[in-house]
């Protein structure tokens, strides 16, 4: 098990540091639906298919859930203030990525390195609230971090939909992403001079391995799905499917492998025999599968 590195923690201004980090997690949530309104302009523009704009959206998903794991740990092994501000400044450079994007592949492209830059900066912000407010006052910061979470994929809709309107000096679509460059540059300035610097936790070991092959796994599943009707559901669409299963069963068996030697596994697959767990998988498979049928109806 690894251990906590213990030092004394400036808390003095800890409201502070609250707002910088709940306001990087309220951008990570926007971004996550900001994109939909913007999906017709987008399509237009670039001349991208139908599976391209469904890619655009799945992937910064993917690339976020099979790397948060890795990023969280990453936050205990080099602080969780330098990899805060390292995630933060990289959402910013790929949100500017994002917005010149000049074809659908490279605005796809783009879009996996902002999810996979999100995946360093949104674990922070849990391990900050848990540190800094150790007293009664966590369940009033909590409370203010799942109101922020929650008002952020309505804020996504009704922002993207302003900016597309708006068509800010003729940004159109683009102004969705430009406008996370201004945004992290204020929360990176208020993190580098009021974030504390939090214990490291000694011990803590990445499954690097085990995060590669989930994602390739998850690749290889959900990519026939976006692009198999462009590609005429040719055998090399199933092909790549089998592919899929057989990765994410050789995950599985790395992390029982890595669980039995007494490492790290990056998932706990003991939740999956939790009732409670599997349920909420399900709730959000269902949420996000209706938002991704949405996109492309």
């Amino acid at each position: 098990m690894h251990q906590i590195v213990s030092h004394p923690v400036d808390t003095s201004r800890r409201w502070w540091v609250l707002a910088t980090v709940v306001a990087a997690q309220f951008m990570f949530g926007v971004d996550a639906f900001i994109v939909n309104v913007a999906i017709p302009t987008i399509a237009a523009e670039l001349h991208a298919s139908a599976a391209q704009i469904e890619a655009v959206i799945a992937i910064y998903l993917i690339a976020y859930a099979t790397l948060v794991v890795t990023g969280g740990r990453l936050g205990d092994i080099y602080g969780t203030r330098n990899v805060f501000i390292a995630g933060v400044a990289g959402f910013t450079v790929t949100s500017l990525w994002c917005a010149l994007a000049q074809s659908g592949p490279e605005l796809i492209a783009a879009r996996l390195a902002q999810g996979a830059t999100a995946a360093l900066m949104v674990p922070q912000v849990l391990a900050t609230i848990h540190l800094l407010f150790a007293d009664g006052s966590r369940g009033r910061a909590f409370g203010i971090y799942g109101i922020v979470l929650g008002l952020a994929g309505a804020a996504g809709f009704v922002l993207g939909g302003l900016l597309v309107t708006l068509d800010l000096a003729g940004l159109g679509w683009r102004a969705v992403f430009f406008v996370n460059v201004p945004f992290g540059a204020i929360i990176i300035a208020a993190a580098w001079k009021i974030m504390p610097m939090l214990p490291r936790r000694a011990g803590t070991r990445l499954d690097i391995p085990g995060a590669i092959l989930l994602f390739l796994g998850l690749l290889c599943l959900i990519g026939p799905l976006l692009f198999g009707h462009d590609l005429h559901w040719s055998p090399a669409v199933w092909l790549v499917m089998a592919a899929g299963a057989v990765i994410i069963a050789g995950f599985l068996r790395l992390e029982r492998a890595v669980a039995g030697r007494g490492g790290m596994p990056l998932i706990d697959l003991s939740l999956l025999s939790d009732k409670a767990f599997m349920r909420g998988l399900v709730a959000v498979f269902f949420f996000f599968f209706a938002n991704c049928r949405s996109i492309s109806s």
